[in-house]
């Protein structure tokens, strides 16, 4: 007698999920197609990955530079947020762009990541 198949779920389970999912590629595939029309892509998937993720931490810099009130409060190039909003953004900006052009799937590694530390102890066992 064969044991009984547990059914397969339809991952993500959740409507939020896939609109997320769908969504971050989307955008993604956007933020990737303006990169390349700017120029950023014209060495292709030789592009130097190590140096893309610097990029990404200078703007958390930059975003930490704003929250210690070193820049002034309002962005200069966008007026209707702060320079930490607009540093944060031009960080996942550039996550976009780097998943976009090398064919990562961030968006539900996102989502994946969250229920893992959903059901991860408080504080995930450190001290902060």
């Amino acid at each position: 007698m064969k044991p009984k198949q547990k059914a397969k779920t339809k991952w993500p389970p959740y409507e939020y999920q896939r609109v997320f999912i769908k969504s971050f590629r989307s955008v993604a595939n956007r933020v990737y197609k303006n990169s390349a029309e700017k120029g950023f892509w014209d060495g292709g998937m030789l592009r130097n990955r190590a140096e893309m993720i610097a990029l990404m931490h200078s703007e958390l810099s930059e975003a930490l530079e704003a929250l210690r009130g070193e820049r002034k409060l309002m962005d200069e190039h966008i007026p209707t947020h702060t320079n930490l909003e607009v540093e944060l953004a031009d960080c996942v900006i550039r996550i976009m762009d780097f998943s976009a052009g090398f064919g990562l799937n961030v968006g539900e590694a996102i989502i994946k990541k969250m229920e893992y530390n959903r059901k991860r102890p408080h504080r995930h066992g450190k001290v902060f």
